[in-house]
């Protein structure tokens, strides 16, 4: 777990927030550029995807989706380069986010914010509703990327059967990352390769081989300890 943010819900909602997991080998290579003074938005950059993700409830206004969604296009302005997604539960509803209705955020998000910027609306490649509740299905988790860079989202699905204790369902993207991942705990060492010109020695390095890291290592040290002696 890397990072937690979280606020106060409002009325009977309890503590509102979001959450990073990622796997142990990524950690190194994700960094958080940016945590939302409410508590309700972050952004990480892992290689060359930056990754904007947040939690907006019905209780509150537009105004903490409005601030996500201006940092997104300001920053994608600044670095037109690099992929933006947005992606979390807006609670934004509107016939042509896939939805069966229309909210007042969701008209005003679409008079005011999504047709003036840089993003575009990803649909699903499967699933449709992330909701199920006694109140309907319903759409209100939504992805967004910048126009320029829809290829990197290579498909985007609604996990319907996942049961979480939720009425909201998870969504999993593929993604287009273009990056060298080296190799985990790798070390090099330099050694005269004149010491293998000893079949016995030889032998010994290619037996080494087959072992783990640390016999490795250890049947490297021996092998160039004896060579030292021999001299």
């Amino acid at each position: 777990m890397d990072l937690i943010i979280e606020s106060e819900g409002k009325g009977r909602r309890g503590t509102e927030g979001v959450l990073v997991l990622c796997r142990p080998a990524l950690r190194k290579h994700i960094n958080i550029i940016k945590v939302d003074t409410g508590n309700q938005w972050f952004a990480l950059r892992l290689f060359d995807t930056v990754v904007v993700s947040g939690y907006f409830p019905p209780s509150n206004d537009l105004g903490a989706f409005k601030n996500c969604w201006e940092y997104s296009c300001e920053f994608s302005e600044a670095n037109p380069d690099l992929p933006v997604i947005i992606v979390g539960d807006t609670n934004i509803r509107h016939l042509e986010l896939n939805d069966t209705v229309c909210n007042a955020r969701g008209n005003i998000f679409f008079d005011s914010l999504l047709n003036e910027s840089v993003f575009c609306y990803r649909k699903p490649d499967s699933g449709r509703f992330t909701t199920f509740s006694c109140r309907g299905e319903g759409a209100p988790d939504q992805v967004y990327i910048t126009e320029d860079h829809k290829h990197v989202i290579q498909r985007l699905d609604i996990l319907n059967v996942l049961e979480l204790g939720s009425d909201h369902r998870m969504l999993r993207l593929k993604l287009l990352i273009e990056a060298e991942i080296p190799p985990e705990d790798v070390e090099f060492c330099r050694f005269n390769v004149k010491l293998l010109s000893d079949q016995s020695k030889r032998t010994a390095y290619r037996e080494s081989l087959m072992l783990n890291r640390t016999d490795i290592l250890l049947s490297l040290n021996r092998i160039l300890i004896s060579s030292r002696s021999d001299m």
